[in-house]
């Protein structure tokens, strides 16, 4: 799986069936779960992974979250150091976002 973020770049996160052995996709599962509230939005995170995968998955989950944190900072109306809050108090003026 790529996850493509604007902000970040691009990480890969091979997870998919096609990686994996016969012998992993036997193997059980662990479920890795993040969970925030950015932007007053609830928003989770669910990766199901064979144990020997899990530092990975939780680094994907990580990034995810991550990423919804930095959207939030650069676009909240609520922080004043964002840059929508910066636009808005430019009141007309250009501004280089």
């Amino acid at each position: 799986m790529t996850i493509l973020t604007p902000f970040s770049g691009l990480t890969t996160v091979p997870l998919d069936d096609a990686e994996r052995s016969q012998d992993q996709a036997a193997a059980p599962r662990e479920l890795v779960q993040r969970s925030g509230r950015p932007m007053a939005t609830d928003v989770s995170v669910q990766i199901a992974a064979p144990s020997s995968r899990w530092a990975e998955a939780a680094a994907a989950a990580d990034s995810c979250m991550a990423w919804f944190d930095e959207v939030d900072q650069r676009l909240s109306r609520f922080r004043p150091e964002s840059e929508l809050s910066q636009l808005n108090a430019s009141a007309g003026e250009w501004f280089a976002a």
